[in-house]
């Protein structure tokens, strides 16, 4: 009968052939199944890493840009934690630049948002803050105000150092002698302007007496009180 092979008892059993070549796909399928394990971990760890590299680098600090108008046409970026808004305020609300001097330096006028008329500074936070412009121009910027910061940018700017508090002279605008000059700014400016003189030695003579023998050695030094903080606003000579 022609379909008796069909339910033949005795099938024929697979060679050794076919039996090796079974063994060889499964061991192939394992070893995939093996690497794409491993790809995985691998992936997963990566994104891992990745993800705390991300958490863990540190945001950028915000920061502020200053235009200083003429005639310098200055810009410079600073720290926005270093120079906040409250104690530095934006150049545009600056009033234009004065001319002061026979060497055409110029100096802006002090912005008044923030300046408060305040009681005279003590002569040894006076030589604390000349100290600090006397260093590098980063400390520099840092003690003064923003209409001084043209001459400190382009290197110019009077550096005094080691000055004894008993060899300064402070007072108020009003009475150094430089009304006319600051009245080139407003009368708000004069009110709250007061100016340290450092006067020449020896240190054994009272500082009025030896400002007074060479007022030409003296240096002016004009501050504001900026949010409470004392700032720098000009220099002269």
């Amino acid at each position: 009968m022609k379909f008796q092979h069909l339910l033949d008892p005795d099938p024929p059993r697979p060679t050794d052939e076919t039996r090796q070549a079974v063994v060889s796909r499964a061991g192939r399928l394992r070893r995939q199944r093996k690497f794409a394990r491993g790809i995985s971990a691998i992936a997963c760890s990566l994104a891992v890493v990745l993800a705390l590299v991300l958490l863990l680098q540190p945001s950028p600090l915000p920061s502020r840009l200053f235009k200083l108008g003429p005639p310098y046409r200055i810009s410079v970026i600073l720290s926005a934690k270093t120079f906040p808004l409250s104690i530095y305020p934006d150049a545009p609300v600056y009033p234009s630049p004065v001319l002061v001097g026979a060497a055409d330096d110029w100096s802006g006028c002090p912005a008044l948002p923030g300046v408060v008329a305040s009681v005279k500074p003590q002569p040894e936070l006076v030589a604390r803050l000349l100290d600090q412009l006397g260093r590098d121009k980063l400390s520099a910027l840092k003690a003064s105000d923003p209409s001084y910061w043209p001459i400190i940018l382009e290197g110019n700017w009077d550096r005094f150092q080691d000055v004894s508090p008993g060899r300064l002279l402070i007072m108020s605008a009003a009475q150094s002698g430089y009304v006319g000059l600051l009245s080139h700014c407003t009368a708000a400016t004069v009110r709250d302007t007061w100016v340290a003189k450092t006067c020449p030695g020896p240190n054994s003579k009272p500082a009025s007496e030896t400002c007074s023998r060479d007022p030409a050695l003296a240096g002016q030094v004009f501050l504001i009180d900026s949010e409470g903080h004392w700032l720098v606003d000009f220099t002269y000579p």
